[in-house]
């Protein structure tokens, strides 16, 4: 029998096949460019990308996937989590950059390994008295970007656990988790300005950090804060996202928040299975192709994986997803 499932990828990659992207930025970066080249090299690689998985009917495409140079980076500039070092810095384009490689006056900010990656992420510099501010330029212009080329997409965000979790607390004062309540209302906000986007809107909060065996406060602020999220808009349907591990404890915490669907890396973290049972009619986001294997798909692994997922979840219910980026 034919699978009528829809189709989601967690998130694209940035670079092009010809390594556009990093051309460019070296180009702007030498001073033989102008950043006008990057930002015309940006656009039709989104452009291209879009399409490209429109073709390949995939249902769920992502908007704000895209980076100059990393997510983390760009939710900390999205939240105005700026050090105080760049502050001086008038131009955007120069700050953003300043951040991640530095300045002759000041050092860039540090650089760790996104979980079990090669891939490294600029880390979040917070402080208690930092002043959280929300600049939603990028998110909204990319989804409008998209739109324009008749592409309704679903926008991708760090998620407010995993943004404070692997963030830095530079005063030395408590986790960055201590934050949230300043936070918080700032995704608040976010939603408010996605959901005037369109009636229907889809918004993949990226929580990763979930897989990392998270403690009862993590798991009870993950879930007060989902139920806050969740409740403040009728028209963004929320999916939070776990890869490259089990999220089983996650699944738990949010059992009765008011959530789309729960992405769970079932490559990875084959334990994923034992939570099915607990998504309350959640979609199940189903991570059953490798994001992190660079060979075509082995269907009939796919096949057995769905046709396993089928015994706890309804088949309507599951959409089928890569286990993580392709990033």
């Amino acid at each position: 029998m034919e699978r009528q499932n829809q189709t989601y990828v967690v998130g694209f990659p940035r670079i092009g096949e010809k390594r556009e992207l990093k051309r460019a930025l070296e180009g702007y970066w030498a001073g033989r460019s102008g950043f006008g080249a990057v930002a015309e090299v940006s656009r039709e690689l989104r452009r291209r990308h879009w399409l490209y998985q429109q073709e390949a009917s995939i249902d769920f495409i992502s908007s704000n996937d895209f980076s100059l140079y990393d997510n983390m980076l760009d939710t900390a500039v999205m939240l105005g989590a700026v050090p105080d070092r760049f502050r001086d810095i008038d131009n955007e384009e120069e700050r953003y950059f300043a951040m991640a490689r530095g300045t002759q006056k000041a050092h860039a900010m540090e650089m760790t390994k996104w979980f079990n990656t090669n891939y490294h992420f600029i880390v979040p510099e917070l402080a208690g008295d930092m002043t959280f501010s929300l600049n939603t330029q990028k998110v909204v212009n990319e989804y409008k970007e998209a739109k324009a080329l008749g592409i309704k997409t679903k926008i991708n965000v760090i998620g407010p656990i995993t943004f404070l979790s692997l963030s830095w607390r530079v005063d030395g004062r408590g986790d960055g988790l201590d934050l949230l309540p300043e936070l918080l209302p700032h995704y608040v906000s976010l939603l408010d300005e996605i959901a005037r986007l369109d009636g229907e809107v889809f918004v993949q909060f990226d929580e990763p950090v979930l897989v990392k065996d998270p403690d009862g406060r993590t798991l009870d602020l993950l879930r007060s804060s989902y139920d806050q999220l969740g409740h403040a808009r009728t028209n963004p349907n929320l999916v939070v996202m776990t890869y490259f591990d089990h999220a089983t404890e996650a699944v738990t915490a949010l059992k009765g928040v008011p959530l789309y669907g729960i992405g769970l890396d079932l490559v990875h973290g084959p334990e994923n299975m034992t939570a099915l049972a607990e998504l309350d009619g959640k979609k199940l986001i189903a991570g059953v192709i490798d994001g992190r294997n660079v060979w075509r798909n082995n269907y009939e692994e796919t096949l057995a994986r769905l046709n396993a997922i089928e015994k706890y979840v309804d088949p309507r219910d599951i959409i089928i997803s890569t286990s993580c980026s392709l990033l």
